[in-house]
């Protein structure tokens, strides 16, 4: 019997390209980026690649949380030959703060997750996000009264998919994996982290990412997991 449902945060519950890409053409325009990359579209291609390396050489362990936050910035400035670290910090801790203001969710997020709540079950967040980030965005986006458990790589001390961080939840919520069903966008950190963990997975393809896991529920929109084929709320006319 499925007690806990684990959520990821970014991409599943928090819209994080409407919320990421409103703090990132503030800081475009309101630090005159146009004259360093010609137009908002080439900042954005140089700094979705810079960030996406930075995370995979963090998640590898190689590169300091730091070096993510402020690099970044600092490797899109230094390739458009103007390298300026102390700008790169400026925009860093700009786009933190701006970034987790943000109040945009996924389609359907509150109605499934009063659905589930009201079922009885226990919802939790499950990310590897920066903490000083995702309690803001959950705290602003009024994701918080649904939750009673926030799980973060930052301070279990491992990142999803590895095992000892679902470990550690499975620890923390005194339950077991059986009795557990994850829910998130990543088929790297979330399927195969959930399956390695021996929790269900439900893959919410979001971003279009192909899953070769066999055996996934894959859903399209969040308002699935109401649905009889998920069977995690009562088969009924109030589905």
């Amino acid at each position: 019997m499925t007690e806990h449902i684990l959520f990821d945060l970014d991409h599943t519950l928090w819209d994080f390209d409407t919320n990421s890409r409103a703090a990132m053409l503030s800081i475009f325009g309101r630090h005159r980026l146009a004259l360093v990359f010609g137009s908002y579209d080439n900042f954005h291609r140089i700094y979705d690649d810079c960030n996406t390396r930075l995370w995979r050489s963090y998640a590898d362990g190689t590169v300091a949380k730091s070096d993510v936050v402020y690099g970044r910035f600092a490797r899109p400035l230094a390739i458009a030959g103007h390298p300026d670290e102390a700008l790169a910090r400026r925009l860093g801790d700009e786009y933190l703060r701006l970034t987790s203001d943000g109040m945009a969710l996924m389609p359907h997020a509150i109605e499934v997750l009063s659905r589930l709540k009201a079922v009885g079950y226990g919802l939790h967040i499950v990310s590897n996000g920066f903490r000083e980030v995702q309690y803001r965005k959950i705290a602003h986006s009024g994701l918080g009264r649904f939750l009673t458990g926030i799980f973060l790589s930052d301070e279990i001390g491992c990142m999803k998919p590895h095992k000892p961080f679902f470990d550690h939840v499975m620890a923390r919520l005194a339950t077991t994996p059986d009795r557990c069903v994850l829910v998130g966008d990543s088929p790297e950190s979330d399927i195969a982290g959930a399956v390695g963990a021996g929790i269900r997975p439900i893959y919410y393809n979001s971003r279009g990412l192909a899953c070769d896991l066999p055996g996934v529920r894959v859903i399209a929109s969040l308002a699935e997991l109401l649905t009889d084929s998920c069977g995690l709320v009562p088969a009924g006319p109030d589905n």
